[in-house]
């Protein structure tokens, strides 16, 4: 129970923070280039996903070291190499003079699909730590049950024992109380039938 309890709050609670930070990451960034789309303001998209694109790397740094190398976590980080190979495409279709809009459109639908591929491979990830976790509260609940077993069965053997050393104290007191009555007999009887004398 103490080591579900341990790998729980060491690897799994970790790893679905860093998933869901992650997560939250991908989706600020995705909104980026649709304002950028929208709004083409370069100076400002350019600073802003420079710094998302780092904590989106970071983010992927920490899940990795959560969970570990995985085949989930491998697509996803190939589709985050995609998703850093779509942009440069979509800045430059924006920043064309005349902008090249269906080409941008092209671009975030792209990004847009790339996106919902990394957060299912990031579900993948999810899904299995919620899986270990269940696997290790059954376990868990199958440890305390079979310590409640010993428990009774303990309980149980305690009173069994208790129950028999009761009956033979009862029974060495009674036995006690019956050779006092006889050990008495003679001296309270009037008249002896039989006294004997080293003398």
């Amino acid at each position: 129970v103490a080591s579900s309890s341990r790998a729980l709050i060491a690897r799994d609670v970790p790893g679905l923070q860093a998933v869901t930070t992650l997560k939250l990451e991908l989706l600020k960034q995705e909104s980026l280039l649709y304002r950028y789309y929208t709004d083409r303001d370069r100076g400002q998209f350019l600073k802003k996903y420079q710094s998302s694109e780092g904590r989106c790397v970071l983010g992927l740094d920490n899940v990795a070291r959560a969970f570990g190398s995985s085949e989930a976590l491998q697509s996803a980080r190939s589709d985050y190499g995609r998703l850093k190979q779509i942009v440069p495409v979509l800045d430059q279709a924006l920043s064309s003079r005349p902008p090249d809009t269906a080409r941008g459109a092209k671009q975030l639908a792209d990004a847009s699909a790339t996106v919902d591929r990394i957060n299912r491979e990031l579900d993948t990830l999810v899904n299995t730590a919620m899986l270990r976790v269940q696997q290790d509260a059954a376990r868990g609940e199958h440890t305390v049950r079979a310590m409640q077993t010993r428990v009774v069965l303990f309980a149980v053997a305690i009173l069994l024992v208790s129950i028999f050393v009761a009956y033979y104290i009862n029974a060495y007191i009674n036995e006690q109380t019956e050779r006092r009555k006889l050990a008495m007999f003679p001296e309270r009887d009037p008249n002896p039938v039989l006294r004997l004398s080293a003398d």
